[in-house]
Order: C-alpha cells, then sequence, then structure tokens
C-alpha cells in the first residue's frame, strides 16, 4: 500500500503507523499532525514528514490485532453485563434485574419470623432458590443470576 506523510492526513481518517500502530488524525498543521492511537486514545504529535499509510485492517501487526481481539471480546462481555437495581422504599429492600425480557422484583426480608427473599407471594430461603424458580435451572448462583457477585479477576 502506498505510504504518504503526515501533512497529506485528511482530518478524521483512520491509518498505520510504519510499526503498524492504528490512529486516527485529529488535527493537522504546518508545524505537524495530532494523531490518535484508536485502542488506547492516546495522542501524539508528528512532524509532517512523517510517514503513514492508509488504515487497512489486514495490515494491522499482530500485536494489535491481539489488542483489537481482545477490546472486542471485552466489549462484548460487557454489553452482557447482568443489571440489577437495589431499591429501598419504606424500610424494605428491593432486588429487581431483567431476564428474557421480562423484570422480576424480589423483596429482601429481615423480620425475625420472615427471614430470606420473598418473590412472587412465596417466601424463599436464599436467592439461589429464588434464580432457580425464575430460570427453571437447577445449577444457578442466586448472588451471581442478580449481579450481587462479579467473577474474579
Amino acid at each position: 500500500m502506498a505510504m504518504l506523510y503526515a501533512s497529506q492526513a485528511e482530518v478524521g481518517k483512520k491509518y498505520l503507523t510504519p510499526k503498524g500502530l492504528p490512529v486516527e488524525a485529529l488535527s493537522v498543521s504546518g508545524s505537524g499532525v495530532l494523531l490518535k492511537a484508536i485502542w488506547t486514545g492516546n495522542q501524539l504529535h508528528v512532524l509532517p514528514t512523517y510517514l503513514l499509510q492508509p488504515f487497512a485492517p489486514e495490515k494491522l501487526s499482530r500485536e494489535w490485532r491481539k489488542i483489537s481481539m481482545a477490546t472486542k471480546a471485552k466489549t462484548k462481555k460487557e454489553s452482557k453485563a447482568i443489571v440489577t437495581k437495589v431499591e429501598e422504599v419504606d424500610g424494605k429492600k428491593y432486588l429487581s434485574r431483567e431476564y428474557k425480557g421480562k423484570e422480576y422484583k424480589v423483596t429482601v426480608r429481615n423480620a425475625e419470623d420472615k427471614k430470606g427473599f420473598e418473590y412472587a407471594g412465596k417466601l424463599y430461603r436464599s436467592l439461589t432458590d429464588v434464580a432457580r424458580t425464575i430460570t427453571g435451572q437447577k445449577i444457578i448462583n442466586g448472588p451471581k443470576f442478580f449481579g450481587l457477585r462479579q467473577k474474579a479477576a
């Protein structure tokens, strides 16, 4: 692919550095060009004579391909994040979570005579029991289902 001088870069377009780092041109002036690394967000100012090549995913260096795949995987994982609302109304705590397009609300009971979790008018001993009722799955972790426990890093 043809190389071009940084001074010929167009603002907003993506390019690759000689080492295969994907960058975006933020500004072009007589004194140089301001570039932003696409995945890290770091900015660098280069001379007008700095060489760039037009962006092409197949030209990414091996290291940047790995970063790209890791970023995509992380984004995909984050989009599946469990969103649980914890509310307190009139001294009562509620957990609510959406599952398969339906919202489920659980009341946390701490009274001496009624400890546990109330869901659909029934008192459950644990969040796991509630999660099993909602999902129909035998093996499930209730606190994890309600987003109260995350995987260890």
